[in-house]
């Protein structure tokens, strides 16, 4: 059965899993392109996610700073503000007792 593929198909022996039935040339030409794009694909991958790491790793601790200062801000503004109110009704007693 075997004799009868390689006259009527010859590239089933060539893709065939036993390396000593495929011709030499075949083997290193499609096996080393391929490796070579996975190994070129994986580089790349690993290459973007490096940047990726890097770009986020320098951009997350500013987004967090800002994040803590936006509420930093707002509780001191909030605490200001309840300290001017309290402030202008005190003041508001003072005078009223000063006029009344």
């Amino acid at each position: 059965a075997a004799s009868l593929t390689s006259k009527s198909h010859p590239k089933l022996v060539s893709a065939s899993a036993d390396p000593k039935q495929r011709p030499n040339q075949e083997k290193t030409s499609e096996e080393v392109q391929s490796t070579r794009r996975m190994i070129v694909i994986t580089a790349l991958a690993i290459f973007v996610l490096a940047i990726a790491y890097i770009k986020l790793s320098s951009v997350l601790p500013m987004i967090k700073q800002r994040l803590f200062n936006s509420e930093e801000n707002a509780s001191i503004m909030k605490s200001k503000y309840e300290e001017e109110s309290v402030k202008l009704i005190s003041d508001s007693k003072s005078c009223n007792t000063c006029f009344g």
